[in-house]
């Protein structure tokens, strides 16, 4: 997907200031068994405007479409090659860039990503279409993507999920998502907002959190002032 961060899958989201951050994270991966989970394989975000056959393989899917393959707590996107025209045209992947995140539960489920996109790996094509995953349950050195990074980046941002729908396991498989502001955009312009919601504090052109419950406070009031995107899952496998 562009961003499911889902919105990374899973979801575009707003630009990359009035953001809450952290240098370090609130949330941890120890109790990953105990929280909600999307289920892996293919996402995608909703757009009336963009016509997608779903059962197609995503290399075939119009360029309007946003996308991306969700593995355990990494959002993959994929990094396009493009070649030919019109009819010709033809894209495959060159690389993949990840995203590191932990779901956690609350009103509402806050997702806690890595602000930015690990450096794109090379991808192999390995037997396989172009690189890519052909199932979420064949590890990552066995068809060319990116090994699971261990290591935090420095920066953490977060957005709010409302699920709504799951599969029988009780796995998210559809979902609204927004991202975590500061407050409401400026009035009179600027990256960053003039009215900071309680409990933050303004850093750059962004804002940090004195606390959790100032954190779940501000995911609350975000969904008032800024689109909501919906995302879901398509399949398991790539193809």
């Amino acid at each position: 997907m562009t961003s499911i961060s889902f919105v990374a899958v899973i979801a575009p989201l707003a630009a990359c200031s009035n953001r809450v951050v952290s240098e370090t994270p609130w949330f941890r991966q120890s109790v990953m068994d105990e929280r909600p989970k999307f289920r892996d394989g293919v996402w995608r975000v909703e757009d009336p405007r963009c016509k997608v056959k779903e059962t197609k393989p995503v290399e075939r899917w119009p360029v309007c479409a946003s996308w991306g393959y969700l593995r355990h707590n990494q959002s993959l996107t994929p990094q396009w090659i493009e070649e030919g025209k019109g009819r010709n045209r033809r894209r495959t992947y060159g690389a993949w860039s990840v995203t590191e995140s932990v779901l956690v539960s609350g009103d509402p489920v806050i997702r806690q990503s890595n602000d930015c996109s690990l450096a794109a790996e090379s991808v192999a094509s390995d037997g396989n279409a172009e690189g890519a995953p052909p199932d979420s349950s064949v590890p990552a050195r066995e068809v060319g993507l990116p090994a699971p990074i261990q290591q935090p980046h420095v920066n953490f941002c977060y957005e709010a999920v409302r699920a709504t729908a799951f599969d029988g396991m009780g796995s998210i498989t559809a979902a609204e998502t927004w991202p975590v502001l500061c407050g409401p955009w400026p009035l009179e312009g600027g990256n960053v907002t003039d009215r900071p919601w309680q409990g933050l504090s303004i850093v750059g052109d962004n804002c940090n959190a004195t606390s959790e419950a100032a954190l779940r406070e501000a995911a609350r009031r975000s969904r008032e002032v800024v689109p909501v995107v919906s995302v879901h899952w398509v399949r398991d496998g790539y193809r």
